[in-house]
């Protein structure tokens, strides 16, 4: 599922998940404006198992220590914005009834 922003930000998200449960997390400063993957686009990744962060890129492309102080802000910042989508994950897990699938889910 990937999120455009608000007017006044560049700033996407993008939330991949499998069996309803995050596994990868993508955020983009600069991905308004593009509808498609961008095999070229910087942004930080966050790697996710049974819910917890295993790994973490910066966008520059340095590894995130995930035990560092900083890893766990954003480990838990992205774990409220993901909880905010339960039922979404509810949903392309086929735990209800609704059938929709969203572009970016696994």
């Amino acid at each position: 599922m990937k999120l455009y922003p608000t007017a006044g930000s560049q700033r996407t998200e993008e939330f991949y998940y499998r069996n309803g449960k995050p596994v990868f997390v993508f955020l983009e400063a600069n991905g308004a404006g593009k509808e498609n993957h961008d095999q070229n686009a910087t942004g930080d990744k966050y790697y996710f198992a049974d819910g917890k962060l295993i790994a973490a890129t910066a966008a520059d492309g340095k590894s995130i220590d995930v035990n560092s102080a900083e890893a766990k802000k954003d480990e838990r910042e992205v774990a409220e914005r993901i909880s905010s989508f339960s039922s979404f994950g509810e949903i392309i897990s086929g735990k209800s009834s609704g059938s929709t699938r969203e572009k970016g889910s696994i």
